[in-house]
């Protein structure tokens, strides 16, 4: 699992290690499963999640809401758990997939910026 980066405001370009193939690359996504503008985009791009306006522990045991694909990655790290935890042990080419397979394609993004579509635990632990 691996955050896309945030350079989509300037050239998009998808950061390492996301940009490696045994990775799941992760772009964000917005509370209207919108495209964030920051989000980095490309066809190295496996899922999308939510990564706008993310309530997430901080530093001295505080919260704070931040954005970015570090904020949208953990959202697939759960899924991948509940996953696990719902199917058993599989390999992380067949989690990849099964994840892919169970997304939702958003109509209004391009497979560039979501890649199979926004990670759904709910389909994905059935």
């Amino acid at each position: 699992m691996a955050a896309a980066g945030n350079s989509g405001e300037s050239d998009g370009a998808i950061s390492y290690p996301a940009k490696y193939p045994e990775t799941i690359a992760v772009s964000a996504i917005d509370e209207n499963n919108g495209f964030a503008s920051f989000s980095s985009y490309g066809a190295e791009i496996d899922l999308a999640s939510p990564g706008v306006n993310i309530n997430s522990a901080y530093n001295n045991g505080y919260y704070k809401t931040l954005n970015g694909t570090s904020m949208a990655a953990p959202h697939v790290t759960g899924t991948v758990a509940l996953v696990i935890s719902a199917k058993g042990i599989m390999s992380p080419d067949d989690i990849k997939a099964h994840l892919k397979n169970t997304s939702e394609f958003l109509s209004g993004l391009s497979s560039y910026q979501q890649g199979a579509g926004l990670v759904r635990a709910d389909l994905a632990v059935q």
